[in-house]
């Protein structure tokens, strides 16, 4: 029994992340990472390799020619087993994100390789989903995989699947609100101006507003049944707004 508490408490300490109910998202962390500059590794060699070097989540490594596994052991301190690890930027030709599930490796796929070659939108958002079981420590790899040498830069993030969620959702649709809310507010006030003062003028700004308001709205109905239906990417770096 004490052997088992000594094992779990060396695990814990040799996490690079923990996450739990305080941390439900991490946006600053440290992960090790290795160069391949002859990219002959796979999930099973790299697994034999001593990652030397650690950089922050916020990476930066200028013009790599080979390819960059990273290493990220994480402590789960949440009441979830269900994570998300994303890579926020989209364009790295090949992704590969290693993780355990029942005892074997998982793996997953992402880039514009795979975005060309199946025509798939999804593969420009590298994000994914993996378990840690609720109290456990264990480690995740992630293998950049370039077919020519190019700038390596981009960000990671960590956290459980409903604080992704709940993110994804207020960063989406907080623009519009606030933006509606207030051209809302722009015609109720020219309209209140134009009934007080007897003033046209005020009337024609209140309609003005409304007909704006009125075309973003069916621009944004639009974009959305283009992309239900395949049309357009829905990229958060591409058209973000519309």
């Amino acid at each position: 029994m004490i052997g088992l508490f000594w094992l779990i408490g060396l695990g814990w300490l040799e996490a690079n992340a923990v996450i739990d109910r305080d941390n439900p998202s991490l946006r600053h962390f440290t992960l090790s990472y290795y160069i391949d500059p002859n990219k002959m590794h796979t999930i099973e060699t790299i697994q034999k390799v001593e990652f030397k070097q650690t950089t922050p989540n916020m990476f930066t490594f200028g013009f790599v020619n080979a390819d960059t596994w990273f290493k990220l052991t994480i402590a789960n301190q949440s009441d979830t087993n269900q994570l998300i690890f994303q890579l926020v930027e989209p364009f790295f030709q090949r992704i590969y994100f290693y993780s355990q599930k029942e005892g074997k490796w998982r793996k997953q796929h992402s880039g514009l390789f795979y975005y060309h070659l199946e025509n798939n939108p999804n593969y420009l958002t590298p994000i994914f989903g993996f378990e840690i079981a609720s109290g456990g420590v264990e480690s995740i790899y992630l293998h950049l995989a370039p077919d020519t040498g190019g700038l390596s830069f981009g960000r990671f993030l960590l956290a459980t699947q409903s604080s992704f969620n709940a993110n994804v959702i207020f960063g989406e649709y907080l623009f519009y609100f606030v933006f509606f809310g207030t051209m809302l507010l722009v015609i109720v006030f020219y309209l209140f101006l134009s009934i007080k003062f007897y003033e046209s003028i005020y009337l024609y700004y209140s309609l003005y507003a409304f007909f704006c308001l009125s075309i973003l709205v069916s621009i944004r109905v639009s974009y959305t049944i283009w992309v239900w239906r395949g049309g357009i990417t829905n990229s958060p770096l591409v058209f973000h707004f519309f």
